[in-house]
Parts: structure tokens; sequence; C-alpha cells
């Protein structure tokens, strides 16, 4: 008599998968109602779209991995095989004190299929791959700039240390760095050719990034031009302190101004909400979250300092808050009121207004 083969029936049943992801391998914890399951697997979305597809047919599948030097390829490659993947931020993930002296690639990928299967961790937003590679550039300027004043720093570092002292017309810190300044530093000779090439050398590196990110404004200048931003831009260029650089840098850091359901949720996002810290009926409000938009958090703070000297509205609100708090959190509050006003004109589709009071 033969024996009958029964198939397990797994359609709709939820397939949660914890990744841990590497350059050529990712480990796996797979959990099916209270059964967990441990495998390793080549890095190909393919041949783990595979191995759940045959092992748990028509399943529920739902698949996690934290952000990271991996981007969301591996999201757009799963997905388009009909699997749902969310993208986590490292921070959300619950970790005890044992699992941070501890840590591997099991308990990592059993971290992330726990944290999904209790509901306690939520995707981060995904854009597409098009906005990915706006986001890009507007970012190498950002890295660009950082150079730029680390190899700054380096030259002067070099001219401290051999007593080198700055000419006259250049003791105004003002004019450091400009075309004459520059064509100073390369007339320097040091007792070594040796030490006249590493000067040479900073300034081939300085020129070459100050060229790069001139090269990166010119196309960030181009893009605010395109359909795709050219309305919003200009929306946000009327806010005092907003240019184009820093609209688009905006624009390609946001993608979707709606994503965001509540004026809370965005300024969170760009890390203009202090962190609390509530007990019974004790309550405080400590400094700001070291989880932020860096880009954007800057861009307000920057654009607040503007906002004071060409918004009467913003003046003087920021005169009332520097008397209670100090000049660092009042401008702090101030663009807080900038953010919120940039997200509000975005939604409504209206440029902002001088002296009003929001």
């Amino acid at each position: 008599m033969k024996s009958k083969l029964i198939k397990i029936d797994f359609t709709n049943k939820k397939i949660i998968v914890g990744l841990d992801v590497h350059s050529k391998t990712w480990y796996a914890t797979i959990i099916i109602e209270e059964v967990l399951t441990t495998k390793t697997f080549v890095a190909d979305p393919k041949k783990l779209a595979e191995y759940l597809k045959t092992n748990y047919p028509l399943g529920d599948y739902i698949v996690g991995y934290e952000a990271g030097c991996f981007g969301f390829w591996i999201k757009e490659e799963l997905e388009a095989l009909g699997i749902t993947v969310i993208v986590i931020n490292p921070a959300d993930i619950p970790t005890t004190d044992k699992d941070k002296k501890s840590k591997t690639d099991k308990i990592d990928s059993k971290k992330l299929a726990l944290g999904i299967k209790s509901g306690l961790v939520k995707g981060i937003y995904a854009p597409d791959r098009q906005s990915q590679e706006y986001r890009g550039l507007s970012r190498r300027r950002q890295d660009i700039t950082k150079k730029l004043t680390r190899v700054k720093n380096q030259i002067k570092a070099t001219l401290k240390y051999y007593g080198i002292g700055y000419p006259d017309e250049y003791e105004d810190k003002q004019k450091h760095w400009s075309n004459n300044f520059i064509k100073w530093l390369a007339t320097l000779k040091f007792k070594t050719s040796y030490g006249t090439e590493k000067m040479e050398s900073y300034l081939r590196e300085l020129l070459f990034l100050r060229t790069e990110k001139l090269n990166i404004l010119r196309q960030l200048r181009k893009l605010s031009t395109e359909e795709k931003f050219k309305k919003e831009c200009k929306i946000l260029r009327s806010i005092p302190g907003i240019g184009i650089v820093s609209a688009i840098i905006f624009m390609t850091e946001i993608v979707e101004i709606g994503r965001f359901k509540s004026r809370d949720e965005f300024l969170s996002y760009i890390g203009l909400s202090p962190n609390e810290h509530s007990s019974g009926e004790k309550r405080k409000i400590g400094h700001m979250t070291k989880r932020c938009n860096h880009s954007l958090r800057t861009i307000f703070i920057e654009s607040a300092w503007i906002a004071i000297r060409k918004d009467p509205a913003l003046t003087n609100y920021y005169n009332e808050t520097y008397k209670k708090t100090g000049k660092s959190k009042a401008i702090i509050k101030v663009a807080k009121k900038l953010a919120a006003r940039a997200r509000y004109i975005l939604i409504n589709n209206t440029e902002y207004v001088i002296g009003v009071a929001a």
C-alpha cells in the first residue's frame, strides 16, 4: 500500500525572517508561529526567495534587515520576487545587556526576527532608486565639505608646527582661503624638499576638492530646475535663509513631504525635538536628540539666524525666548518654527509670508 505524501499548507501563514546581511553570506532566523529555525544563505535574493517559496509555499513572507552599507537594493530585489521587506534602523532593535556582551550573526538575526514578530520594530522609509541617487549627490557635497575642512586644518596645523605666521594682509580670518592666500601658501619653502612637497600635496588636495565641490553645486542647481523639484524649491526659497542649494538638499532628503503624518513626526525626523525623561509627575526636557538628519537640522539652524533678521515676527519671538533660555535654545526654537512652516507651505502649496506669527 502506497503511503500518501501530505503537503503542509502555509497559505497566509506569517513567515518572518530576520536577516543579518554580509557581503558573501546572509544569516537568517525564520519564525513560523512559535517555531524558530536558523539557516545560512549565499548573499543572493533569488536564493532566499526560492528557499522560502519551496519550503513554505504560499506563505505571507516578511523579511527584515538592518539599514546600513547595503542600502535598499536587497529590499528592491526581494520585493520584485514577491517578498515583503522592511529595512530597520539598528537603534530601534530591542537589545538586552546580555546581547551587548555577546554579539554573533545568529543573535543579530534572531533579534530582528523577534522584533518583527512582536511588532516592536517598524521599517524606515525606503526611497526609490532615483531618489537615492539624487540624495547621494547632495550628500557627496557634504562629504567634500568635511574633507575640505580637514585639509584646511592640516595646513593650519603645519604652519603652527613650524612657527610660520600669516602676513598682515591675511591675519583677518575672513581672508583665509582666498585665491591670494592659497598663492601665498604655494610660495612657502621649507628646509627640505620633502617639507615643501608635503605642503604642495595639501594644496593639490585642497584645489581638487574645491573643484569637485563646485561641480557638485552646479549639478545641484541644475537638479533644482528639473520638473520634479522646480515647484517645491521655489516655495522653499521663499523662507528667509533658504537658498537654491539648501532647497534642493531639503527635497532630496525628504523625497515626499506627505510621508510625515504630523508636525511632530517631521520635527523628530529632522532632529529638532528634544529628548524627554518622564517618571510619575516628574517631566524633564533634555537636549536635542542625537538621532537626526544632520543636513536638515543644520540647514534650519543656519536659516534661523538669517530669519530673525529678516522676519519681524521671528525677531520678536527670538528676543522673548532669548531672555528666558539664552541664545542657543532660542535659535533652536526659531529653527523648529521654520521647519514646521516649511512643512506647512509645501503641503498647502503656498509661499512663506513674512511677519506672520505661527
